[in-house]
């Protein structure tokens, strides 16, 4: 029989009591700090666990900042994509306005500044931002998606209209055949059979053709003018009219270009700077922004920054002209190595307006600004090929066989073009997922089927000229531009219903990965407290039992 002694019995109370009171002390701490779970030594598997589900709530965290990011972008996306559908639905509207044979010239001008209002609405739309980041410029956050940095140029060609009341079916073809022979007047033919026409110049009432034998496919040539009409299906029908718009005297072509910006960059460190920037050849111009760069400080190169290719180079002293693709740039001051200029498709003088130049002469001109109604020079002299430089614009008129005769009208505006690129903006809603969280401006706004600035330019510059023959087809762009945006809307639409259901997703999964990790390692005050009063009576046994012992000595036994 084995002896139980006094030390040993005491020993194994104390045990029992630091025991008692290490439970006591772990349930108060787990009480106080709401964690039961501190210590990986407390569950090594469940804190392996709840760091695992840590690190996931992490990731969804930042995947949850995302979505959010991304939702909020394709919303703003879907309500400035449904703002711009609701103002080209206007535009149609006064287009089909402007084409009612009721509306007189004067009401098309009025109806333009309503058309102005649209097109700098439609401005605004596409530059719209988001934090101070564009939402239509792809990765180009930073720059406005669309801005005046092109011109376009075109004469006043022969136009043929059909008359809406014709009832035979045919195909129309008209050009210039003898310009010296054009008298830039207005005319028709009119059939009195299927088989016989007239035509008649509509400015002075006078039969220029009588009696013609129609041959489908045949050339019908007056006044420098060809016109051929072919048989589709029918054919021409007698009451049959087709009209020829009135024109220029002249083959003569136009071309503009806009004058660059050119700025120092930021971070130079010598005075460079270009003191004239000008169009040499509008033809050359290629509308792409260049670098020039300063490898040293007698050095230059000139970057296209599209192609990435050397355009120009050489020695560089103070002033140097510098002369590529069809631009000249005389710069001046002393760079240090490491200098560059960016050279932008941009000007400060560029407005949105139409502007005319009308020849009063073979030699002479005007210019005009048809949008405000102002005359910007006149009694200019004409040279074939010479620079014509206005509101940051330069334009060029070139002699064909013959050259720009009196009445002559030749139309430049500045044109809005896309700044941005093609970039998707990608974020990750789950492992090997993304979703594009933009969509750019040349699929919307200037593609991928039309070109929406172009067209209400084109509407803009078809009233303010009364040119009623170009409506049916600016009609017709507009129907085709409201197609684009439907489709834009729905591919939005789509992609935030797929993110918001990977938002429900992530959340759902949180969600129980939350409650998972509280289950691990948060306390339950109920369960805790029951747990705290069974081992605080615990241990006030044990110290009771404990101070019994240290009270037994030999006297208890002597009595």
């Amino acid at each position: 029989m084995n002896r139980v002694t006094s030390q040993l019995q005491i020993s194994v109370l104390k045990q029992a009591v630091l025991s008692s009171q290490r439970e006591v002390f772990r349930i108060q701490q787990a009480i106080a700090s709401g964690k039961k779970l501190t210590l990986p030594s407390q569950n090594p598997s469940g804190m392996r666990e709840v760091t695992g589900i840590r690190s996931f709530l992490d990731i969804t965290e930042t995947r949850k900042k995302s979505i959010d990011l991304g939702i909020s972008r394709l919303q703003l996306t879907e309500d400035t994509v449904g703002k711009t559908t609701d103002l080209i639905l206007r535009a149609r509207e006064l287009a089909l306005l402007a084409r009612n044979d009721t509306t007189s010239a004067a009401d098309r001008i009025l109806i333009t500044e309503e058309v102005q209002q649209i097109l700098a609405g439609l401005v605004d739309l596409a530059n719209s931002r988001i934090d101070g980041r564009y939402i239509f410029s792809g990765f180009e956050t930073q720059t406005a998606a669309y801005s005046l940095s092109a011109a376009s140029a075109s004469a006043v060609p022969p136009v043929m209209i059909v008359n809406d009341n014709n009832t035979g079916a045919t195909s129309t073809s008209v050009a210039i055949q003898t310009a010296s022979s054009l008298t830039g007047q207005a005319y028709s033919i009119e059939f009195t059979t299927p088989t016989n026409f007239n035509v008649i110049n509509q400015t002075t009432g006078a039969t220029t053709l009588s009696n013609q034998t129609y041959a489908s496919g045949g050339n019908i040539d007056f006044d420098g003018l060809r016109v051929v009409l072919t048989n589709n299906l029918t054919g021409p029908l007698g009451g049959d009219q087709f009209t020829i718009s009135p024109h220029n005297n002249s083959d003569a072509t136009v071309a503009a270009g806009i004058i660059p910006t050119v700025t120092p960059n930021a971070n130079n460190s010598g005075t460079a700077a270009a003191s004239s920037v000008a169009v040499s050849t509008v033809s050359s111009l290629t509308g792409a922004g260049y670098t020039i760069n300063f490898p040293t400080a007698s050095t230059y190169t000139v970057v296209n920054n599209v192609t990435s290719s050397t355009v120009a180079s050489g020695a560089y002293s103070d002033p140097t002209v510098l002369a590529f693709d069809g631009l000249s740039v005389t710069v001046t001051g002393s760079p240090l190595a490491g200098d560059s200029l960016d050279v932008t498709q941009t000007n400060s003088s560029l407005k949105p307006d139409i502007f005319e130049l009308r020849f009063t002469s073979s030699t002479t001109y005007d210019v005009v600004d048809l949008t405000t109604n102002q005359v910007l020079s006149t009694g200019n002299t004409y040279s074939s090929g010479g620079n014509i430089v206005f509101s940051g614009i330069t334009t060029v008129v070139t002699n064909g066989t013959v050259g720009p005769q009196s009445g002559d009208v030749f139309r430049v505006r500045a044109d809005y073009t896309y700044q941005g690129d093609a970039g998707g903006i990608a974020i990750e809603v789950g492992d090997g997922k993304t979703v594009t969280t933009n969509m750019v401006g040349s699929r919307v706004f200037s593609g991928q089927v039309v070109d929406l600035f172009d067209t209400l330019q084109d509407l803009n510059e078809a009233l303010f000229t009364n040119n009623t023959t170009t409506l049916s087809t600016i009609t017709t762009n507009l129907d085709l531009g409201i197609d684009q945006l439907t489709e834009a809307t729905a591919d939005v639409g789509g992609r935030t219903n797929r993110l918001e259901t990977f938002q429900d997703t992530i959340d759902l999964i949180s969600f129980n990965l939350q409650s998972r990790k509280s289950f691990l390692e948060d306390t339950d005050l109920a369960e805790a407290a029951s747990e705290l009063a069974q081992f605080e009576t615990n241990l006030n046994a044990s110290l009771l039992v404990l101070a019994r012992q240290f009270r037994i000595s030999l006297l208890n036994f002597i009595s």
